[in-house]
């Protein structure tokens, strides 16, 4: 919802812009940083998995990008658009994948973690 809220609000050319988007975009790698050392300590020990950490560093950022090179320029919305479906499209996949190995197979096989 954030990234909705400040593409509105570039949108409808409000003042202060730069400076609520500038310290939006710092809050946000600050935690973001935060989240990433975390979860790599977590992998080195063992605790987390390395492909979930790397998907997450791929698919969180991207609306984030396009959200603020949309603000810039509001005509190319539709990379936005795609944008934010990308970690859907990626979960489709994924559910889509586990059914038919279920399904078609001769007995049911448990889940990877």
């Amino acid at each position: 919802m954030l990234r909705w809220g400040l593409y509105l609000y570039a949108l409808a050319d409000l003042p202060w812009f730069g400076v609520l988007a500038s310290t939006v975009a710092a809050i946000y790698l600050g935690v973001a940083v935060w989240y990433l050392s975390r979860e790599i300590g977590r992998v080195r020990r063992g605790q987390a998995s390395l492909p979930k950490v790397l998907l997450f560093a791929i698919v969180i950022p991207v609306p984030w990008l396009a959200f603020l090179y949309v603000s810039v320029r509001p005509e190319v919305f539709a990379i936005a658009a795609i944008a934010t479906n990308i970690g859907h499209s990626l979960q489709y996949q994924r559910l889509t994948w586990f059914h038919n190995r279920n399904r078609y197979a001769e007995a049911p096989v448990e889940p990877e973690t």
